[in-house]
């Protein structure tokens, strides 16, 4: 690809109205690259295009953005950058939060850039541990199963929201089953435990 000189001009003004928090106005920079013949800024305005709606929450236009980028140009250096925001768009979507937890996993087993991986990791752990009820775990712990490390964490996500819902019965099931099939609990659940009792004879 060329280098576009319009273009550059464009993409410096994008940037810095970014950076001040002018998300309307640098998207429509961005989107003047994209107007143009393709150039060296054609996939970084994209992507930048789609980072403008996600700060705008506009959850239909982000995911659209992030997902032309990904069949558009799949060997970009801005693909697993473009998926992970797209994985966080889906999962304010009550239909697309599985997707959007596939997307993550995926992320986090095969990100290039090691602080991808890592910030995958914390959003998926996040979701799992504070926006989802019991009855989504446990259906979604069904799913993920076969798949060790990520049954491991759904798993003691799903014991800590049984006990905040004070589903004292299934924690106690769910609990057995940990040991079962890992030897013992995690730190966290063992604290769990110690509390289980003393809620019970409430």
């Amino acid at each position: 690809p060329r280098e576009d000189r319009r273009s550059q001009q464009h993409w410096e003004q994008g940037v810095s109205l970014f950076s001040n928090g002018q998300y309307n106005l640098a998207l429509k920079q961005f989107e003047s690259i994209q107007e143009r013949k393709f150039n060296l800024l054609t996939t970084p305005a994209l992507y930048m295009t789609g980072m403008c709606w996600y700060k705008l929450d506009d959850v239909e236009q982000g995911i659209d953005r992030f997902q032309r980028l990904i069949i558009d140009y799949p060997m970009s250096v801005y693909v697993d950058e473009a998926s992970y925001h797209k994985a966080l768009l889906m999962l304010r979507v009550l239909e697309q939060r599985l997707g959007g937890l596939y997307i993550l996993t995926k992320l986090i087993d095969s990100a290039a850039d090691q602080n991808l991986q890592t910030d995958a990791l914390n959003a998926y752990r996040n979701y799992l541990y504070n926006k989802v009820d019991s009855e989504f775990l446990i259906s979604y712990y069904a799913m993920v199963r076969v798949r060790e490390k990520f049954a491991d964490w759904v798993h003691e996500a799903l014991c800590i929201r049984l006990y905040k819902e004070k589903k004292y019965e299934l924690l106690d099931h769910f609990l057995d089953e940990y040991r079962a099939e890992r030897g013992s609990l995690t730190p966290r659940l063992n604290r769990l435990v110690v509390k289980v009792p003393a809620s019970l004879k409430e």
